[in-house]
């Protein structure tokens, strides 16, 4: 089916607002997949539940835990979902194991998945504060595509895909304008005020712990597509999570901040 044209789900209007928004830099065949894979699960696109991410020319579909979750339970077989069992050695985590159990056909089917720690940890802040939360989601979306693979097949939730954009990002230096600022000859002068502002905005999400790449997975597309109202709501939403665990006049101080850095 060619979901470019007008389908029940989806009208022309919504396809393109998906294809700038969403789905960012897909071509027509990449478009076409991930709404047919955003159609079958049941996901919308524009709620941002599912999203498309482009790594190297190619396209990964994926959605939060939560998605996985919603899938398994409209199917009408999902028994349940095991908390995470974790091996540990020397105060490491070493894997995290989880058991999906579903109704097959009269009886109960028990699906169990692994998660190693060192083949999905990102380093990243969550990864550093709920690594035994982050690698638990890992094996249970794991457990959940083997017992829902009609439903679950080619979809990823964003905690399996840390790694693939945010490995050993602890140990990167930041990068300086002048590493990311074109070619004076190359490029025209506006460029530089353009990389400027990602800059110093993406230097404010860090001031609260969002590394870039969490901030484009947040946003379900690069960082260059966004508008000043689409970043001033996402930090609004992180500093009333991060105000429940600091005093007012910190959160206050970092609005102020945010302002500032990210208007000049």
């Amino acid at each position: 089916m060619n979901y470019l044209q007008k389908t029940e789900q989806f009208t022309s209007s919504q396809i393109q607002l998906i294809k700038s928004q969403i789905a960012v830099g897909a071509s027509d065949d990449q478009l076409n997949l991930f709404l047919h894979v955003a159609s079958r699960a049941g996901l919308d696109p524009l709620a941002k539940q599912i999203y498309a991410i482009q790594r190297g020319g190619k396209m990964t579909i994926q959605t939060a835990i939560d998605g996985f979750r919603a899938i398994a339970d409209r199917t009408g077989h999902h028994i349940s979902t095991s908390d995470a069992v974790f091996e540990e050695e020397n105060g490491r985590i070493i894997k995290a194991t989880v058991t999906v159990q579903k109704a097959v056909k009269g009886l109960v089917g028990d699906f169990t998945a692994t998660a190693y720690f060192n083949e999905y940890n990102a380093n990243g802040p969550m990864w550093k504060k709920m690594p035994h939360a982050m690698i638990a989601k890992c094996a249970e979306a794991l457990a959940l595509r083997k017992a829902f693979s009609v439903q679950l097949t080619g979809l990823y939730t964003s905690d399996e895909m840390d790694q693939a954009d945010n490995k050993d990002d602890d140990k990167r230096p930041e990068p300086s304008i002048k590493d990311i600022t074109p070619d004076e000859d190359t490029a025209p002068a506006e460029d530089t005020t353009l990389v400027e502002r990602l800059n110093n905005i993406t230097a404010a999400f860090s001031e609260i712990g969002i590394s870039r790449t969490e901030l484009e997975e947040w946003q379900g597309h690069p960082v260059e597509d966004s508008n000043y109202d689409e970043f001033n709501e996402l930090y609004q939403y992180f500093i009333t999570r991060k105000s429940e665990m600091s005093p007012p006049e910190d959160t206050d101080k970092l609005n102020d901040k945010f302002k500032k850095i990210t208007l000049t």
